[in-house]
């Protein structure tokens, strides 16, 4: 097959993909395939081979030209100033709690700002464990 007739083709199929593609919502791609009187067999034999060319394609855009390959070019580097960040220990203040519930062998250390349901589910959960 010349490259015309391939390129005529593929594009004939490329429209016939497309079409399936949006064919009606619920409608299978082998029902619309019979609708449109299309080969199951040739669908998928056209629809991998404009898969494979499209891959060639972008394969071929995203491999670097030969020609700027080539070329040397200069490694510089910069500085990049970086401002340091404070520790986790500077940031740590110590906790100093507001209550604590001991119940059996655990301790739990609680601020005011714990929610009545938080205290609930740790008595909840603490309980049974002792």
């Amino acid at each position: 097959m010349d490259q015309s007739t391939h390129e005529v083709r593929l594009a004939h199929w490329k429209e016939v993909v497309a079409q399936c593609q949006s064919r009606p919502e619920g409608m299978t791609a082998k029902d619309w395939m019979k609708e449109n009187g299309i080969s199951e067999k040739q669908y998928y034999y056209w629809q991998r081979r404009i898969r494979s060319e499209a891959y060639e394609e972008m394969k071929r855009r995203s491999l670097p030209d030969k020609a700027v390959s080539d070329q040397r070019t200069e490694m510089v580097f910069a500085e990049i100033p970086v401002q340091k960040e404070p520790s986790p220990e500077d940031s740590v203040q110590e906790f100093r709690p507001d209550a604590v519930i001991r119940i059996g062998s655990v301790a739990v250390a609680l601020s005011n700002s714990a929610s009545e349901e938080l205290i609930a589910g740790i008595i909840k959960a603490v309980d049974p464990a002792c």
